[in-house]
């Protein structure tokens, strides 16, 4: 696992180059204060890393860990801790730092977005500036992540679309293989690589993207949100990069439960659902969508039916997952909100 680590050279530029590393927080202080030093120990390399902590409305008991942790360890000078009134989700939540900062002419070049759930490790950071400081191509960064050491979690990944829609819906492994240049995850490799988008959970993204496409559509609650910036910023020519020489480690789940290493998947939330359906009718539209989500339904439907007549092992699907993508996508249920989430 180390093997994935590459410290490089150190630079001039990558040691005075301005950070911004910001953490959008909801109810997660154990794992928050966890992720703080880990960037705290970055800081030897990155002596312009600052840290701004969003958040979402947590509530003050679980706010005040955050807030020891920062007197106690005297990051004052570098970690700003700003909280919310409500809970405005992921999107939403990042925009409140960036927009002022960007208004204000004083954001920096380089933004690295990291889930609270997540620790980074020795030297990640810097090698993520130096690969986007030697490919100013590079708008967006990725490193690896690992949930389950010593095993590589797949967080490069292509756009999703109808065919990738459909064939996931399938579950045949001759669809798979026939279909695989279409497959959403691409696979885990040890060299840096293009790839659509990366996960938002750990990205370092260059403060062009913002200027030029935008900042988070805020329609997107929680899912979904990073794959829309990355597909619009696609558009302008704007590229994404995997680099497996940055590892961080992503406790998985803290805060939602979903995609959590261990223990049973919880029932997939509704602002998931609403977040896949805004993102499916930005690029085809409301009526080629529900075909499609119905097509899902029914292949789905009969790989169930099929799997439950033979005895095979069904695995990968939330409790209840078909009846709610059915209720969601098809049937005009609606999420009201984060107090639904």
């Amino acid at each position: 696992m180390r093997g994935f680590l590459f410290p490089g050279s150190r630079s001039e530029m990558t040691e005075t180059a301005p950070v911004l590393v910001l953490l959008v927080h909801f109810r997660t202080p154990t794992e928050a204060v966890r992720c703080l030093h880990s960037l705290a120990g970055q800081r030897a390399e990155l002596p312009g890393l600052e840290a701004v902590v969003w958040d979402n409305c947590s509530g003050s008991e679980l706010l005040a860990p955050l807030k020891q942790a920062r007197e106690e360890n005297g990051w004052q000078d570098w970690l700003t801790i700003e909280v919310s009134e409500r809970n405005l989700g992921f999107g939403a939540g990042n925009n409140a730092v960036l927009r002022p900062r960007l208004e204000a002419g004083s954001l920096p070049e380089h933004i690295m977005l990291l889930n609270p759930d997540t620790e980074v490790q020795p030297g990640a950071l810097a090698e993520l500036l130096r690969f986007q400081q030697a490919h100013p191509d590079a708008a967006f960064v990725g490193p690896a992540t690992c949930s389950r050491p010593p095993q590589v979690d797949g967080t490069a990944f292509r756009f999703p679309g109808l065919i990738s829609h459909l064939v996931e819906g399938a579950r045949w492994g001759l669809l798979d293989r026939l279909f695989a240049r279409w497959r959403v995850s691409l696979p885990v490799q040890q060299e840096a690589h293009r790839a659509d988008w990366v996960s938002g959970g750990a990205v370092m993204i260059q403060r062009r993207v913002f200027e030029q496409i935008g900042l988070f559509d805020e329609s997107f609650f929680l899912y979904f949100e990073e794959t829309d910036l990355s597909y619009r910023a696609a558009k302008q020519g704007l590229e994404s990069w995997y680099n497996p020489k940055a590892l961080v480690y992503h406790f998985a789940g803290a805060a939602t439960g979903l995609g959590r290493a261990e223990g049973p998947s919880p029932r997939t939330p509704g602002y998931w659902f609403a977040s896949r359906q805004h993102y499916y009718r930005k690029r085809y539209g409301v009526t080629l969508t529900w075909l499609a989500d119905l097509a899902y339904v029914l292949l789905r439907g009969f790989w169930q039916l099929v799997a439950r007549l033979t005895g095979r092992r069904r695995a990968g699907d939330a409790p209840h997952f078909l009846s709610d993508f059915a209720a969601w996508n098809l049937l005009g249920r609606r999420w009201e909100g984060p107090r639904g989430a």
